[in-house]
């Protein structure tokens, strides 16, 4: 038996120097799953993709197809505690299936991280600065529905 995937973080500064790399391309170089449902309206991490985590499983094929070749995959939900760690380990859990069941010579994993504090942090700390949330609406996270 194999042991359990550990989640690895990574602290939104670290995403923040990637995201205002104008040589880095997001879906490329980089990619962003936000897993949130309806609290994903308000703001979102710019260049990243909406997957919500009720429906993760069906989209696995889709990420492999679409960004199996992008070297480090950030997923996130609110806060990062329960939707984005529990996506980040399925996904990684895919990727290495899929990998042990190639044949050949299998190309390498996307390194998967999981965005400490989630989105509530981002906005925390780049709620001001511009380019660094996506449709942010200021109104809702002020409101006591946001937190």
């Amino acid at each position: 038996m194999s042991a359990p995937i550990v989640p690895v973080y990574m602290d939104p500064e670290e995403l923040a120097v990637l995201v205002q790399d104008p040589a880095k391309v997001p879906k490329k170089d980089y990619l962003v799953i936000d897993v949130r449902t309806t609290d994903y309206v308000g703001g979102h991490i710019p260049g990243g993709i909406n997957l919500p985590a009720s429906q993760f499983y069906g989209f696995l094929e889709y990420i492999n197809a679409n960004f199996a070749t992008v070297p480090l995959i950030v997923v996130h939900c609110a806060l990062s505690q329960v939707r984005g760690p529990k996506s980040a380990r399925i996904l990684t859990e895919y990727f290495q299936t899929r990998a042990r069941t190639t044949t050949g010579t299998a190309p390498a994993l996307p390194q998967v991280k999981i965005l400490r504090g989630g989105i509530t942090d981002w906005v925390a700390k780049y709620k001001d600065v511009p380019g660094m949330i996506e449709d942010f609406d200021a109104e809702l996270w002020e409101s006591e529905l946001m937190y």
